[in-house]
């Protein structure tokens, strides 16, 4: 059965990305470093990760041929036990197959610090957006991992930032979607001047 990918790009300067959330989505840098930088304490939770077949949107976005097989590994950061941001990583295979003693083995670190930024990959500019209700990243977004309350979330655009990493090996999709726990937090001095 066809789910909607649920991703709409749009400025970010439109409403729907409220303004508590803008320093979140321009940070410039590894995310996770910003976030251990907060009061609550920080942690990574892996929710899936394997071979998948992609999402006709990803694989366009990575000029992926059908069959579009691809490693994906979803996770969340979490501050406390909020659940603040869901991730989305998608290696094409052969890229996958080159590192794939690296990226079997990261279980809870972060992917950027971990790989991507170690291997002299380099990252695009950001793409904003929302993700909307009923579609496949809303829905990883908000039920999948840690337990959590997210009748209130059903139903709520998300805001999301998007980004390549790309080397001689090829291309990396990177989807990053704020959950509304974000707004408590308060963004570190970098990000305010970004």
């Amino acid at each position: 059965m066809y789910q909607a990918y649920g991703w709409h790009t749009v400025p970010l300067t439109v409403e729907v990305i409220p303004e508590k959330a803008r320093p979140w989505l321009v940070c410039p840098d590894n995310l996770s470093v910003h976030l251990r930088q907060q009061p609550l304490p920080h942690r990574l939770a892996l929710w899936r990760q394997g071979i998948e077949v992609l999402p006709i949107h990803e694989q366009l976005l990575l000029r992926q041929a059908l069959p579009g097989d691809a490693w994906v590994r979803q996770i969340y950061h979490v501050l406390g036990s909020e659940v603040v941001m869901y991730g989305r990583t998608v290696i094409p295979e052969a890229i996958y197959l080159q590192h794939q003693d690296v990226l079997d083995n990261l279980g809870t670190k972060p992917i950027g610090e971990n790989f991507l930024y170690k291997e002299g990959w380099s990252r695009s500019q950001f793409t904003f957006g929302c993700v909307t209700p009923a579609g496949l990243l809303h829905e990883a977004a908000t039920q999948g991992g840690p337990k959590r309350d997210s009748g209130a979330l059903e139903d709520a655009l998300l805001p999301a930032r998007r980004s390549t990493f790309t080397s001689r090996s090829g291309t990396v999709l990177l989807t990053e979607v704020f959950l509304p726990a974000i707004y408590t937090c308060e963004p570190v001095k970098a990000l305010l001047l970004a």
